[in-house]
């Protein structure tokens, strides 16, 4: 089997695990800058800071990684370690929404 078949398959794994390494990486982003900015524990202010960073964080990594998809796309090997790399920052979101089963 070649490699250059595997690449519709790897790209589809690029973009699902890309997507749910982003959700883990604006979860770590907002509540990294929540608590940087100090901002007040005071019924639960720092939560709700930290949920509504939380879509715009997500949609700014989504874009970083879907842009370097674009010169990635024809280098099969590192597109596949950068897909290992997502799927490993991944499990955090799984994990986290395991939780809730």
């Amino acid at each position: 089997m070649k490699l250059k078949s595997l690449v519709p398959f790897l790209q589809l794994a690029y973009f699902l695990c890309s997507f749910f390494a982003c959700m883990t990486f604006a979860g770590w982003a907002a509540v990294a800058f929540v608590e940087a900015r100090h901002v007040s524990h005071f019924e639960g202010g720092s939560g709700y800071a930290a949920m509504f960073q939380m879509p715009l964080w997500f949609v700014l990594f989504l874009l970083l990684a879907w842009l370097a998809f674009i010169p990635l796309r024809r280098h099969t090997l590192i597109l596949g370690l950068l897909t290992l790399i997502f799927a490993g920052f991944a499990v955090p979101f799984f994990v986290f929404v395991a939780s809730f089963f």
